[in-house]
């Protein structure tokens, strides 16, 4: 996420009490400039499956596996379209995986972070 996206994310935060109101209006913002999108290997069975495709084709096509420096473990991000900076599955503003989408975009604009500290700690938001 740029800085940007993340100062205005902070400006617009629910505070404890209110609810969450959100309408998607498909314009494929929430699907631009992003980098940040991690696949569980349960979304990478399910998108390949959907496209019917074995999971290391999604892999080498549409993916990058790192190791995260915090954790130590593996992960596997989208590659965002290098012309576009878009998700690679964003097709005229639409999710072209919708039915299978990543879990961590069915969140959207929900999200999780993990706080590395004390054992049995783990707190944080993010927009």
């Amino acid at each position: 996420m740029r800085p940007e996206d993340i100062k205005r994310v902070c400006r617009n935060a629910v505070k404890p009490g209110q609810k969450l109101r959100f309408h998607c209006t498909q314009c494929g913002d929430c699907c631009r400039n992003r980098e940040d999108i991690i696949l569980t290997p349960y979304d990478l069975f399910q998108i390949a499956k959907y496209r019917e495709l074995r999971p290391g084709e999604i892999l080498r096509r549409y993916c990058t596996l790192s190791i995260d420096p915090g954790t130590g473990l593996p992960a596997v991000t989208l590659k965002p379209n290098k012309r576009t900076h878009a998700c690679p599955f964003l097709k005229d503003n639409l999710c072209s995986v919708q039915p299978v989408k990543p879990t961590m975009c069915a969140l959207f604009p929900l999200g999780r972070v993990v706080k590395l500290g004390n054992p049995g700690e783990a707190t944080g938001e993010r927009g």
